[in-house]
């Protein structure tokens, strides 16, 4: 073959595969092209597991907190007191130590129980009182029975210091919540009480000193108190009776 056809040959080839390459266009993807690990956006369906670490799904938050609190410690016979200044301290509580509504806002208290149903003799529902500084001082808020269940709700005013006393008789399950005028729930150390009324732990107080009757000034235990606010026992001859309470003032009686 002379030197010019070779040559010429060579060229006829090259052109005859050129345009083999144009007819067939662009390499046809191929299955190993969409493999896991192969970021090629062109794979009709998405790429699998790449096995990186995923980032954990969020939790859900947290449920509101509780509005209604079981109030613990309340003793199952007699009566009971409860009050207690939480920005005062213990030894400035004085001998009847009250709950204190700082809100700004005027608020109720609503206190409920589980009560017998049908008959069930002298005793059936609980005795609830409210004492306060201002206004009135003595009231005896109407217990209203739907079923198996006694409620009352007692307003509170701005600035008022304030005690209850509950006995329960044949009744259990005291449940309070405060809320506001229109009854929206709102926490109850709005209205003075403790955050937790469910919790009751005791709280021991500190000797001080006390004025006694002849003038005289004596070492005193105003008492002990709970972290809810239960301080001691009640009746209606000698009032408050504080936890662990005493006085080494002399008893002055009369002839």
């Amino acid at each position: 073959m002379s030197p010019r056809f070779r040559s010429l040959y060579w060229k006829l080839c090259f052109l005859s595969v050129a345009q083999l390459t144009l007819a067939s266009g662009p390499r046809a993807i191929q299955p190993s092209d969409c493999q896991p690990g192969h970021m090629d956006s062109s794979c009709a369906k998405p790429v699998g597991d790449l096995g990186l670490p995923t980032d954990p799904p969020p939790s859900p938050p947290p449920p509101p907190p509780p509005m209604s609190f079981a109030l613990s410690g309340q003793p199952s016979s007699g009566y009971w007191y409860w009050g207690y200044d939480f920005q005062t301290p213990d030894a400035k509580q004085g001998l009847n130590p009250r709950f204190v509504n700082r809100s700004g806002q005027s608020l109720n208290i609503n206190i409920s129980f589980t009560v017998p149903s049908g008959p069930c003799g002298g005793g059936c529902l609980p005795g609830v009182e409210f004492y306060f500084d201002q206004g009135v001082h003595k009231r005896d808020p109407k217990l209203i029975v739907s079923g198996t269940t006694a409620s009352t709700s007692v307003p509170v005013d701005i600035g008022d210091r304030y005690a209850f006393i509950i006995g329960l008789w044949q009744a259990k399950n005291p449940i309070i919540a405060v809320t506001t005028r229109t009854g929206s729930p709102v926490p109850p150390e709005q209205v003075g009480l403790t955050a937790r009324p469910d919790i009751s732990n005791l709280s021991v107080g500190e000797t001080t000193s006390c004025q006694c009757a002849d003038a005289s000034v004596q070492d005193c235990y105003l008492g002990d108190h709970y972290s809810n606010g239960l301080s001691g026992s009640w009746s209606q001859t000698m009032g408050l009776h504080r936890l662990s309470s005493w006085t080494n003032c002399s008893y002055q009686g009369g002839g």
